[in-house]
């Protein structure tokens, strides 16, 4: 995300700018020798984790999301992207994040089960942070602030 966000300022960089890709380069030189584990597991499971900031940029007040999915405890997929659309909300903004991840983490479920890499029996977990975008992903319910959500994204 740091990355991402550096990246949309070569244009006109301010020294807020130099000071993020310095800790950028900070965290690199200090993670060098880290690397990614994965682990064998009794049961062959994926799971993804999402997440927004609402209105996050400043001039045109959309959302980034973010998304990591994850196969025998290590990442396998991630994913930050500044939304085309502009949220009404937070849970508007964590929902069209989940709906993104929710995407990738049912093709990819799709594709280890069918190459024999992923239980047959298991499911697919989505992890989300926000409440209200879990209890509206359960059981959407139509009322005045969230009536657009449905010709929007579905």
């Amino acid at each position: 995300m740091m990355e991402s966000n550096s990246r949309r300022a070569q244009e006109a960089p301010t020294e807020a700018h130099v000071k993020l890709v310095k800790r950028i380069l900070r965290y690199l030189k200090g993670t060098i020798n880290d690397g990614i584990q994965f682990k064998r597991t009794l049961y062959t499971t994926i799971g993804a984790y999402s997440d927004a900031d609402h209105a996050g940029d400043k001039l045109t007040r959309r959302s980034t999301s973010g998304m990591l999915i994850k196969y025998c405890e290590g990442p396998v997929m991630w994913r930050s992207k500044l939304e085309r659309c502009v949220a009404l909300s937070s849970m508007e903004a964590e929902y069209v994040a989940a709906s993104e991840a929710s995407k990738l983490l049912v093709w990819l479920d799709r594709l280890l089960k069918e190459i024999g890499a992923a239980d047959e029996s298991s499911s697919p977990v989505l992890y989300i942070d926000n409440q209200s975008a879990i209890k509206y992903i359960k059981k959407p319910r139509f009322h005045e602030r969230s009536k657009h959500i449905d010709t929007q994204y579905y």
